[in-house]
Parts: C-alpha cells; structure tokens; sequence
C-alpha cells in the first residue's frame, strides 16, 4: 500500500471509528490490510492535520480538520489550559506557551477553538505552542490573561 492509500484509509478510520491513541489506530488499520510503523503513522496524521481532544470524561479521540465539533466554553477551555501549560512569556508580537511534552497540539487547538480576538494563529510542537498576536499590545494581554489560568 502506498502513502496516497495509506492516508486515505486512515482518512476513513478515523471519520468511522472514535480512536484515541496511535496504537489503537495502527491496530485498526493493520485489520484493513494497512501495516505501518507508528514514526510513518505519525507523520501521516500530522500530514492530514489529524488532532486529538478530550471530551468531558476525560477521554481522547482524533480529529480531522473541517470536522464539526462543539465549540469550547470558557470554563471548559480554562480547565484545560490550565491542565496543559506549564509557563507563558511574550516578546513583541509572540507568545510562547509551554506545554508538558506532547500536549502542545492539544493546547493549540484549545487556543484556536477559543476564539480569542487578538490571535492571529498558532503553531504546535512537541512542548511549546507559538502563539502570533495582532500586536505587541495583544501579545501583553494574551499572555498575562493565559498566565493567570496557570497560577
């Protein structure tokens, strides 16, 4: 199977069945014929913008862009942000949050489901989440509001 039909069988896994880890997903798509390593496996669900989110109860299930869920409510997101973080700084039109190692995609997304106004965007990685603001103003702002939540 080659990388074009590997992400379209993981495109259909995941818009068919709740999965919440990686290895749950390599075991359902080795049922449908698809072997992968999980390295292979983890590029391609950063290749389709797979996300991953927790519900209420706490548990986990990946997501593809464009999906329709429901919006986070402030209490909700500052629950989890909370959680997450671990420091927030900002430098002039950036704020930086780090993360425990791996949560910076989730923290991320919190971020951009939240709606707040004077974020332009974010970008994840492993442990650090790069947050671009409107302005250095913004970026004050944002980032003594977010620090508060971690305090």
């Amino acid at each position: 199977m080659n990388r074009r039909q590997r992400l379209q069988t993981i495109t259909q896994v995941l818009s068919e069945e709740r999965v919440s880890n990686q290895a749950e997903l390599k075991n359902l798509l080795a049922a449908r014929g698809c072997r992968v390593s999980q390295p292979s496996l983890s590029r391609d669900l950063q290749a389709l913008g797979a996300y991953r989110t927790s519900n209420a109860a706490g548990s986990y299930a990946y997501h593809l862009p464009g999906e329709a869920g429901p919006r986070i409510t402030p209490r909700v997101f500052n629950q989890r942000f909370s959680l997450a973080a671990r420091s927030v700084q900002s430098s002039g039109f950036v704020v930086l949050v780090h993360t425990s190692p791996g949560d910076a995609q989730g923290v991320a997304r919190l971020l951009d489901e939240a709606d707040i106004e004077e974020l332009l965007g974010t970008v994840a990685g492993d442990d650090t989440v790069i947050c671009i603001t409107i302005g250095d103003a913004s970026s004050s702002d944002v980032c003594r509001r977010l620090s508060a939540l971690i305090e």
